[in-house]
């Protein structure tokens, strides 16, 4: 219930901001820039981007059954200390009302402090437990979009497509009394393919600030996936300059070592059109 109320909140928190934003946009004593079609020309976009600081990473396990001390449990862990490596970029390519997706994640993330993951455990006492998190993430998605709504104010694109990802993460535990931890280590990997359909799009506030935003949503091998983002971009003469928040989500079988996945944070990205 939890993640389907978040849920709930992101897509109705969308929608509101982007009618507020209208709203305002046809207020405004300055005209919006004209937005036009050029047919038969393929424009391209080039964005590279990074988290903005430390993101939020959490992830939710089901510890194996022979796991002596908690078996059959489930331990969630935050992995947010420090960024080992990322790259990030995102392809845009549009012709008349079509327009092709791709965006593309690599994400390598440790942390090595004091853990909760098994303080509130009758078995276990709540002392000098540490842990060292470790996750290798590979993200991909490919969509194709079809335009729906481009005016003066606000561009709609509907959108379907396919998103991959490869995710390794590692849990170990350890102890510095006497409490036996050894052998306890929570590993696994995900390899998931799912479809997913939603909108993307900008919303104009002038000639140089808009508003891009971005929700999809679906399922395959995992139970349900869902990303959503929205930011403030600013055009300058050379390319544009993006400042917005991300979330994705995905929620995963019992069945699966890793039950749950959520990566969000801010990101800071510089865009190019050719």
């Amino acid at each position: 219930m939890r993640h389907l109320s978040t849920l709930t909140t992101t897509i109705l928190s969308t929608f509101i901001l982007l009618g507020t934003l209208t709203q305002a946009a046809q207020q405004q004593t300055t005209p919006a820039p004209t937005i036009t079609q050029e047919t038969g020309t393929w424009k391209h976009e080039v964005m590279i981007y990074g988290w903005l600081g430390i993101p939020e990473a959490e992830l939710t396990y089901t510890i194996p059954e022979q796991d002596p001390v908690s078996g059959g449990e489930e331990a969630t862990t935050n992995v947010a200390d420090s960024i080992d490596m990322v790259f990030m970029g995102t392809y845009k390519g549009r012709k008349d009302k079509f327009s092709i997706i791709i965006d593309a994640i690599y994400l390598g993330m440790s942390n090595d402090n004091d853990t909760d993951l098994f303080t509130e455990r009758p078995r276990l006492p709540d002392t000098n437990i540490k842990s060292e998190a470790s996750i290798d993430a590979w993200m991909a998605a490919a969509y194709g979009g079809y335009n729906v709504v481009n005016s003066q104010l606000v561009r709609v694109d509907l959108i379907a497509g396919l998103r991959y990802v490869y995710l390794s993460a590692e849990e170990k535990i350890s102890s510095s009394n006497n409490i036996d931890l050894r052998g306890i280590t929570l590993s696994g990997s995900v390899d998931l393919w799912d479809t997913v359909v939603g909108v993307d799009g900008s919303v104009y506030i002038n000639k140089q600030w808009y508003i891009p935003y971005h929700f999809d949503i679906g399922a395959g091998d995992s139970d349900l996936t869902w990303r959503a983002s929205a930011g403030l971009g600013y055009r300058f003469g050379w390319g544009d300059v993006i400042l917005s928040y991300r979330h994705l989500s995905y929620r995963l079988s019992d069945s699966k070592l890793i039950e749950d996945i959520d990566f969000s944070g801010p990101l800071l990205g510089v865009s190019f059109q050719f």
